[in-house]
């Protein structure tokens, strides 16, 4: 289980992709305060793991990536203020949910490919000065909008 590696005091990187890993399994990790990269792609977490993340506030890279987190898990999200990284790609996100990545101002990556936002949703991520690279393939937000956040992010590359 994942028990002993949230009792690991330096563990910084983990990585448990397509695992069959729940939300019930995330309180666990917890007290892993030192980590700074973690990554849970493609496995069972969804909304109600979030809140044992919270706390977790020295990440700076983190990979929910086809799992089922949703508009109502990203509240969680907003007090991981050292994220650099962020990968929501393939999740259920809907414009509602954008105003919560706002708190992430030093976010350099976002990627929100395949997710249902629209120009609704994207004006949260207008004057993210930071970033660098933003994914947002697959979703529903117009030539027009794309260009405003070109404009309000000068030195990022946006993927659409």
């Amino acid at each position: 289980g994942v028990k002993p590696l949230g009792q690991m005091p330096n563990l910084r990187d983990l990585i448990l992709d397509i695992c069959e890993i729940d939300d019930d399994a995330l309180v666990h990790l917890s007290p892993a305060h030192s980590l700074r990269r973690l990554s849970l792609s493609g496995t069972r977490i969804g909304d109600p793991g979030l809140p044992h993340l919270s706390g977790l506030t020295n990440l700076e890279s983190l990979n929910l990536s086809s799992t089922n987190v949703t508009n109502r898990g990203l509240e969680f999200l907003s007090s991981l203020s050292k994220l650099r990284q962020l990968d929501l790609s393939e999740c259920n996100i809907r414009d509602p949910g954008m105003a919560h990545l706002r708190s992430l101002r030093h976010l350099r990556q976002l990627s929100l490919n395949y997710n249902r936002i629209t120009d609704e949703g994207a004006q949260w991520l207008k004057g993210m000065g930071e970033m660098e690279l933003l994914h947002m393939k697959g979703n529903f937000v117009t030539e027009n909008f794309l260009r405003v956040l070109i404009e309000s992010m000068p030195g990022a590359k946006i993927h659409t």
